[in-house]
């Protein structure tokens, strides 16, 4: 496991006494320090003031450079960020089950990718739907369609695109967070998807959520074609397309 590296907010209650906010949100970068600053940015004004009870935990994963600066001079002055850096990149899903499980407090997660904008409080929206489905899976969009990468054979997954997923701390404990084999990322929103519906538990699309994914270019075709290779293995299923 990589060494961490915590920085955490610098005051407490008056009362000495930290209760566990109602909602963490999990903002993973990778040497995208300018971006994750801006999401810093909106998340503290769309979110963090509106609500005390929420915290936010970024965590560089390993950046080439370090610590970004422009990150930690984003983070700095919020009562209400923790910020964490990792010496080594975990990967998208081992990053995020490692500070689910190890930093964040909250009673229920938002796990965010740094390319996605914050236009809006989003909060609200998931504690509407949380406290109707309490073992609900939440997300911008639901991948029902055939979209290639979740085609294999004449079987279609549904999954969540994992830019943005939010659920109970208990579901995500009890799910176990991402599979890790599935490093440094691809398909481990499939699998979670695929899981989830296994356990007949409801996957909900909410695509009026204010966030957009700007799908920042990511050269990786042949890592994702090989973890759609060890998914198909996984599961037994015939890895058809290999290509899509």
């Amino acid at each position: 496991m990589a060494c961490a590296r915590v920085w955490s907010p610098t005051t407490t209650p008056e009362d000495g006494v930290t209760p566990k906010p109602d909602f963490s949100i999990l903002l993973l970068t990778y040497n995208r320090g300018a971006q994750a600053a801006k999401r810093v940015g909106e998340l503290e004004r769309y979110v963090l003031q509106a609500h005390p009870a929420t915290d936010l935990v970024v965590f560089d994963n390993g950046s080439r450079s370090g610590l970004p600066v422009d990150l930690a001079m984003a983070c700095q002055d919020s009562k209400q960020v923790l910020l964490a850096h990792f010496e080594e990149n975990l990967g998208f899903g081992p990053g995020f089950n490692w500070v689910a499980q190890n930093l964040a407090k909250g009673q229920n997660f938002v796990f965010l990718s740094d390319d996605v904008e914050v236009y809006g409080d989003f909060i609200p929206r998931l504690t509407q739907e949380l406290e109707a489905t309490p073992t609900a899976f939440l997300c911008k969009e639901v991948v029902n369609w055939r979209a290639g990468w979740n085609v294999f054979g004449d079987t279609v997954f549904s999954y969540p695109q994992g830019y943005f997923l939010a659920c109970s701390r208990q579901m995500w404990e009890e799910f176990g967070g991402f599979d890790p084999q599935f490093s440094p990322a691809g398909y481990e929103d499939v699998d979670l998807g695929y899981r989830i519906q296994q356990e007949g538990l409801p996957l909900i699309g909410l695509p009026d959520l204010p966030v957009r994914h700007t799908a920042l270019a990511d050269d990786r075709m042949e890592k994702t074609i090989a973890l759609r290779r060890l998914f198909a293995r996984k599961w037994g299923l015939p890895n058809i397309p290999e290509r899509p």
